[in-house]
C-alpha cells in the first residue's frame, strides 16, 4: 500500500531513546540519565511495568531477592500501604448508623474495600460500637484489622477490643489495640488503622469499638479479616499500583523523559544511513523522536528489525505462553493460576499472535475471575543474531553486551527475550527482575556510545521510496504531541510502500461501548469483521472504565442482551461475554492495536491504518467504523470537528481516572479535565494521579474516564435544543433516554433564562432531559464515505452530548452501525447509500426503535402556532419542566421567534416583561435594555449557585442574576455596561464560577476599554491568580479543594475578557501565556486559540 512523501514533526531530540515501558526498559533510561545524557522513553501502555503488571507476575520466585535498588523499591510494599482485602464476611452492629453518613440497607461498607475519604467512604456512630461479624463458615485466621478517620475533638477511635469463636455467643477476647496514624490526607482528617493477631479458627469475630473522650463520634471505614496464611495462598509480595508508582517515579527523579501509549512505527537514519531515532503513533497521530542512540526494549525488538536487524529462521511451530488469571479462592482470598498453553503458531506475524491470544483466553478464562494477564508471556522463537551468539554466552559471569547488540546495526541495543541468548537464559532473564541488572548496563553503555557521537544530521525516515498508485493514500494527524504544537521541525518521509495486514468487510476502531456492539452485529449479520482495541479488553467506560452501572438509557434492542455487574457477574465476566459474542459471530479480534490513521481514495475512507505492537500497517475496509470515541479515524481522513476549547469558550465535561479494586466493578470517578489527543496531558493524567493515590490502592484503571472528546462534524449536527422539543427525523437509528446528566457546565443560553423554585435549586439535575432521537447522518463525517463514526464522537453540540451517552444507547447506537456497515456489504454498496428503511425495519424488529420512525418522513420542523403557544406560556414557568419544551421552541427557531416576542413585549407588564427582556437580549435585541438594567441594580448579593451534578464541583447552571448580565452582554449595548460593572466589583475567589463566567462573557461581548482596568483588578485579589499548570503535581479526587479545576476556569476566563477589553498592563496577555504552557490540553488549547484570534475577536 503507498504512502505520499510527508514530514514527521519532531517531538523529541535527545542523546538516548528507550522504546517499550519495561522494569528494564526504565532501569536502562535511569541508568543511562544518570551517566548525563538527555534521554526519552516511549512506553507502549497506559503505565510502566508491563512486564509484571500486564502478565500479573507479581510474586518473585521462592528464595529469589532483587539484586539491585530499583528491584527492592519494585517490591517493597510502601510503608502507608493498607491491605483491604480479606475474608468475605456479612456483619451486623449493635448500633444504628447516623444519618449524616449512613451504611447501606444491607450494612456492606465496612467490607466494600472503599476507604480512600472520610467525607464519601465512611459509616458513622454517634457512640462505642460493637460489629458482629459472620464470615459464613469456620475459618483459620490470622488478623484483624479496623480502617477509620480521626479528626481531634470530632471524630476519631481510642481502642478496639477483639474477640472471636465458632458461634455467636461463644466468642472470647483475643485482643485490644489502641490506633496508629497510617496516613494524614488533609489538615483537617487522618487516616488510622488498628490491627490486632487473631490466630484462631473462627466463624464469628466482634469488634467492639470505642470512641475518644473528647469526641462525640466515629467514622468507620473498612474492616478486614485476614485468613491463616498457612491455610491460604500466600499474598502478592507487590502490586500492579506499587510497580507503576516507582516505576513513574524513577523517571521523574532522573530527569528521563517519557510518554505513555507510543507504539514505533518506523526508524529514522542519518545521513550515513546509520539509525538516529523512530517514528512513534500514539492518539495524537505519529511524531518522530531523534537520538544518538536507541534502546529497543519492546518484546519483539520491532525497531532492531525494522532498522535491518536479521533474526533468526523460525518457520513456524508449537510456543509455549503464559497467562495468570486472578481468581477468588474457596476461602475468599485471591488465589493466582499461571496457565501454560503450547500453541501452535503458522508464524511469528503479529495476526498469528492476535489469534493465540483469543484461543489463550478461550482455554484459560474462568467464570468469577478477578483480573487476567492483558498480553501473553512468553519466549520469542526468532531472537536476532547479535555481535556475540547464543552458543557463546558465559554462565555467571557479567554478561557481554554483544549478545545485546544486534549484528551489522549500529546504535542500536535490543533489552528483551530478542536478544542473542540461549532459550533457558532466556526464559531466566524474562522472569521478574530478571533483566533489571543488564537494562542498567545497557543504558550506561548506551550513554557511552552517546557521549562519543555527534548529533544525527540528515535524518529522514527508512524506507524505499516509490511512486503513490494515483487511488489511495494514507492521511494522519502530523501535528506534534499536543493540539497546539506550532512549526516544530520535520524529518522527511519519502512516498513508499506500508504493509497491507489483512482486509475485511467491516473493520470497528475501537471496542468500547459502541465499537463491541458494532462488531457483534456486522458479524452477526455475516459480514467478515475485524474488531482492533488498543487495551487489554472489550467494553471500554463500562469495564475497562469501571462505571459499570446504567445510569439511564433505554433497555431495549440489542442492549438488553448486555449483562452489567451484580452479585454474579463482573466486569471481567461482561468483557468476556462481549469477547465470546464476537468469537462466536466470527469475528476476528485484535488487542493491543491503535488506530493512527485513514487510507483514503478520494473522499472514500477505504481502509484503517493501525500500529501494532509490531509495526505499522493498512487494513482495508468496506466500511470502517471509528469508535475511538474520538474521531481519530474520521480526523485523520479529513473530517472536521468540534471541541469545547476554541476562541469562543472553554467547557469540557469532568474526567476522571479510576482505581481498580479487584472486587469493585463500579468506581465512577469526575476530579479532572483531560484532552485525550495531547499526549502530555495524557502522561500527567495517569502519572498524577498514581502520584496521589501512592498509598493504598492494589491498582489505577488503564482507561480515562472522558465523558466529552472532539465530535465529528456530521451530515447532521444534534442539538439539544431540538432534543428538548422532540424533533423526529427521517432517518432515526437511536431513541435515547437521560435526565441531564452532564457533568460540566452547559454552553447556550438556554441554561440561563430557565426559571427556577424551590425544588429545581435542590435537584442534581435540574436542566430538562427526556427521549430522543438520533439520525442516521450524525454518524457520516460530512463530505466523506467508507466510514461511521459513533460514540460520544458524532456530530453533536455537546449540550446535546448528556442525553445521548447513556451506555445502553450506546450499545444500540453501535449496534445499528454494525449493521449498516453489514448492509453495504451485502447490497454492494458504501455506508452513504444503504437503504435506511431496511436498516430501521430491523431495529424496530429488534425493539430498539418504536415502530412510528418508519413513519417519519422527512425531518419535523416546530409550526408558527406553536411558537405562539410557547411565547405565551413562557412567563407563567415557575421551574425548568414547565420551560423546557417553550422555551427550547423559541430559541430554536429566532428568526421566526422574535417578531412574537416583540409583540409580546410591547404588550407585557411586571415580571413577564422581564422574561421577554431576557430572551430578546439573548437575541441581541436591546429593545430590553431598561428592564433589564433596573433588575439587575436592585440586586445587592449574588444569589445561589444551581447544581448540575455532585460529582463536578465547577459545573453549575447559570442562576437567575447570571441571566440577566449574559442578557445585558448579548445586546452588545453600552447602556449595560455601569450595572454590569457594578456586578464585577462583586466578585471574589470565594464567589461561585457561574457569576465569574457572566460577568466576563458579557463583558467580552460588550469589549469595553472602561472595563480592562475593573477586570485586572479583580485578578490581582487574593486566590484570583497562579492557577496555571505547567509542571507534573499530584492529582487528587476525594478532596474536593486539590481538584485545579475552578480556579484555572475563572482565571483563564477573566483573562480572555481582560484580553478582548483591550488588556490593562498586558495582565490579560501575560495569564493567557502562562495558559499556553499548561500541560493540561484544554486550558493549552484554549489559550492559544484566544491569542491567534486575537484581541479584536468577538464571540458570536
Amino acid at each position: 500500500m503507498m504512502e505520499s512523501a510527508r514530514g514527521i514533526p519532531v517531538a523529541h531530540s535527545v542523546d538516548v531513546l528507550v522504546v517499550g515501558g519495561s522494569t528494564y526498559a526504565v532501569a536502562a533510561a535511569t541508568a543511562a540519565a544518570k551517566a548525563g545524557v538527555s534521554v526519552f522513553l516511549a512506553a507502549p501502555r497506559p503505565y510502566l511495568g508491563e512486564d509484571l503488571c500486564a502478565t500479573f507476575r507479581l510474586v518473585l520466585p521462592a528464595g529469589r531477592e532483587p539484586q539491585t535498588a530499583l528491584g527492592r523499591r519494585l517490591f517493597t510494599l510502601p510503608a502507608d500501604h493498607v491491605k483491604t482485602d480479606g475474608v468475605p464476611f456479612t456483619y451486623e452492629t449493635d448500633r444504628p448508623s447516623a444519618a449524616r453518613h449512613r451504611d447501606s440497607m444491607t450494612p456492606s461498607r465496612l467490607s466494600d474495600t472503599r476507604w480512600d475519604n472520610a467525607p464519601s467512604d465512611s459509616v458513622q456512630y454517634d457512640g462505642d460500637v460493637t460489629i458482629i461479624a459472620d464470615l459464613g463458615r469456620r475459618r483459620g485466621l490470622s488478623n484483624v484489622r479496623l480502617l477509620a478517620f480521626s479528626k481531634p475533638g470530632d471524630y476519631g477511635v481510642a481502642a478496639m477490643g477483639i474477640s472471636a469463636g465458632i458461634t455467636r455467643e461463644g466468642c472470647s477476647a483475643i485482643a485490644e489495640m489502641a490506633a496508629r496514624t497510617v496516613r494524614r490526607k488533609t489538615a483537617r482528617w487522618s487516616a488510622i488503622e488498628l490491627a490486632a493477631p487473631c490466630p484462631v479458627e473462627a466463624r464469628f469475630v466482634t469488634v467492639t469499638v470505642t470512641k475518644p473522650a473528647d469526641c462525640g463520634r466515629v467514622l468507620l471505614g473498612e474492616l478486614v479479616i485476614e485468613p491463616d496464611i498457612t491455610s491460604a495462598q500466600a499474598e502478592v509480595t507487590t502490586t500492579p499500583h506499587c510497580i507503576k508508582s516507582v516505576l513513574d517515579d524513577e523517571l521523574i527523579e532522573a530527569g528521563v523523559q517519557f510518554l505513555y501509549g507510543c507504539y514505533p512505527t518506523d526508524v529514522l537514519a542519518d545521513a550515513d544511513g546509520k539509525p538516529a531515532g523512530i517514528v512513534m503513533a500514539n492518539r495524537a497521530g505519529r511524531q518522530a523522536v531523534t537520538a544518538k542512540v536507541v534502546i529497543d526494549a519492546t518484546d519483539r525488538a520491532v525497531v532492531a528489525r525494522l532498522a535491518g536487524a536479521q533474526a533468526k529462521p523460525w518457520a513456524g511451530g508449537v510456543i509455549a505462553f503464559e497467562r495468570a488469571v486472578l481468581s477468588p479462592d474457596e476461602d475468599g482470598t485471591t488465589c493466582t493460576v499461571q496457565h501454560t498453553l503450547e500453541l501452535p503458531m503458522p508464524d511469528a506475524s503479529f495476526p498469528s499472535y492476535a489469534q493465540a491470544e483469543q484461543v489463550a483466553r478461550d482455554r484459560s478464562y474462568r467464570v468469577g475471575q478477578l483480573r487476567a494477564s492483558a498480553f501473553l508471556h512468553h519466549v520469542p522463537p526468532d531472537p536476532l543474531f547479535c555481535e556475540r551468539s547464543a552458543d557463546q554466552w558465559r554462565s555467571g559471569a557479567e554478561p557481554d553486551l554483544g549478545h545485546f547488540r544486534p549484528r551489522g546495526v549500529e546504535r542500536v541495543y535490543v533489552l528483551s527475550g530478542s536478544a542473542d541468548l540461549p532459550g533457558k537464559q532466556a526464559a531466566r532473564l524474562l522472569a521478574p527482575l530478571g533483566l533489571l541488572a543488564i537494562g542498567g548496563s545497557v543504558g550506561m553503555a548506551a550513554a557511552r556510545d552517546a557521549h562519543a557521537l555527534p548529533d544525527p544530521t540528515g535524518v529522514h525516515v527508512v524506507g524505499a521510496a516509490g511512486l503513490p498508485d494515483g487511488q489511495a493514500d494514507v492521511l494522519e494527524t502530523l501535528q506534534g504531541l499536543r493540539p497546539t504544537d506550532r512549526d516544530l521541525p520535520t524529518v522527511p518521509s519519502p512516498a513508499r510502500g506500508i504493509p497491507l495486514l489483512a482486509e475485511y468487510d467491516v473493520v470497528v476502531v475501537g471496542g468500547g461501548t459502541a465499537g463491541a456492539a458494532a462488531g457483534i452485529a456486522a458479524a452477526r449479520r455475516g459480514a467478515r469483521t475485524l474488531v482492533v482495541e488498543y487495551l487489554e479488553g472489550l467494553g471500554g467506560v463500562a469495564t475497562l472504565g469501571l462505571i459499570g452501572k446504567a445510569y439511564h438509557g433505554r433497555n431495549v434492542g440489542f442492549a438488553a442482551e448486555v449483562p452489567f455487574p451484580n452479585d454474579d457477574i463482573n466486569i471481567e465476566d461482561k468483557m468476556e461475554w462481549f469477547r465470546r459474542e464476537l468469537r462466536k459471530a466470527g469475528a476476528d479480534i485484535w488487542f493491543g492495536v491503535l488506530g493512527c490513521g485513514a487510507y483514503v481514495s478520494g473522499q472514500r475512507v477505504s481502509g484503517v491504518v493501525v500500529a501494532t505492537p509490531q509495526g505499522r500497517g493498512v487494513i482495508l475496509a468496506g466500511t470502517t467504523i471509528d469508535a475511538t470515541g474520538n474521531g481519530e479515524i474520521a480526523i485523520a481522513a479529513g473530517a472536521d470537528y468540534m471541541y469545547g476549547a476554541d476562541e469562543d469558550g472553554i467547557a469540557l465535561q469532568g474526567t476522571g481516572l479510576p482505581v481498580r479494586p479487584l472486587r469493585r466493578h463500579y468506581v465512577n470517578s469526575d476530579y479532572l479535565l483531560v484532552d485525550e489527543t495531547d499526549m502530555v496531558d495524557v502522561w500527567r493524567t495517569f502519572a498524577g494521579v498514581r502520584d496521589g493515590l501512592r498509598d493504598s490502592v492494589f491498582d489505577t484503571g488503564t482507561l480515562i474516564q472522558t465523558r466529552e472528546r472532539r465530535r465529528v462534524v456530521g451530515d447532521h449536527i444534534l442539538r439539544y435544543l431540538d432534543q428538548i422539543v422532540g424533533r423526529t427525523y427521517r432517518d432515526s437509528i437511536v431513541f435515547s433516554a437521560s435526565d441531564y446528566d452532564s457533568h460540566g457546565y452547559p454552553n447556550r443560553p438556554y441554561f440561563a433564562l430557565l426559571p427556577h423554585d424551590e425544588k429545581s435549586l435542590k435537584a442534581n439535575h435540574p436542566a430538562p432531559g427526556g427521549t430522543c432521537y438520533t439520525p442516521y447522518r450524525c454518524l457520516l463525517p460530512k463530505g466523506l464515505d467508507g466510514v461511521l463514526v459513533v460514540g460520544v464522537g458524532i456530530s453533536m453540540e455537546r449540550d446535546a452530548s448528556a442525553m445521548v451517552r447513556m451506555q445502553r444507547d450506546v450499545h444500540n447506537q453501535g449496534y445499528a452501525a454494525g449493521i449498516a456497515g453489514a448492509m453495504a456489504t451485502e447490497s454492494g454498496v458504501t455506508v452513504r447509500n444503504i437503504d435506511i428503511r431496511v436498516l430501521q425495519r430491523h431495529l424496530v424488529d429488534t425493539g430498539a426503535l418504536p415502530e412510528e420512525v418508519l413513519r417519519h418522513q422527512v425531518d419535523s420542523m416546530v409550526g408558527q402556532q406553536s411558537i405562539a403557544d410557547a411565547v405565551e406560556a413562557l412567563p407563567d414557568a415557575a421551574n425548568p419542566a414547565e420551560a423546557g419544551r417553550s422555551l427550547a421552541i423559541i430559541l430554536s427557531s429566532p428568526e421566526r421567534a422574535r417578531p412574537v416576542l416583540e409583540e409580546a413585549f410591547g404588550g407585557a407588564t411586571g415580571p413577564a416583561r422581564l422574561t421577554y427582556a431576557k430572551v430578546l437580549g439573548v437575541f441581541g435585541d436591546a429593545r430590553g435594555v431598561p428592564e433589564l438594567t433596573e433588575a439587575l441594580d436592585d440586586i445587592t448579593a449574588w444569589d445561589a449557585k444551581i447544581l448540575q451534578g455532585v460529582a463536578a464541583e465547577y459545573a453549575h447552571l447559570p442562576t437567575p442574576v447570571d441571566a440577566l448580565i449574559l442578557s445585558l452582554g448579548s445586546t452588545r449595548d453600552s447602556r449595560a455596561l455601569p450595572s454590569i460593572l457594578r456586578k464585577l466589583d462583586m466578585l471574589d475567589a470565594e464567589t461561585t464560577l457561574s457569576h465569574h463566567r457572566a460577568v466576563a462573557l458579557a463583558l467580552e461581548r460588550l469589549a469595553p476599554p472602561t472595563a480592562a482596568r475593573p477586570l485586572a483588578s479583580l485578578l490581582t485579589k487574593p486566590g484570583m491568580r497562579g492557577h496555571a499548570m505547567t509542571a507534573l503535581e499530584p492529582l487528587y479526587n476525594a478532596q474536593r479543594e486539590k481538584r485545579r479545576r475552578t480556579g484555572p476556569l475563572r482565571e483563564i476566563v477573566l483573562a480572555r475578557a481582560l484580553f478582548r477589553c483591550g488588556d490593562h498592563d498586558g495582565i490579560g496577555e501575560a495569564i493567557l501565556r502562562e495558559y499556553c504552557r499548561d500541560i493540561r490540553g484544554l486550558f493549552a488549547r484554549h489559550a492559544h486559540a484566544v491569542l491567534e484570534a486575537g484581541c479584536d475577536y468577538r464571540p458570536q
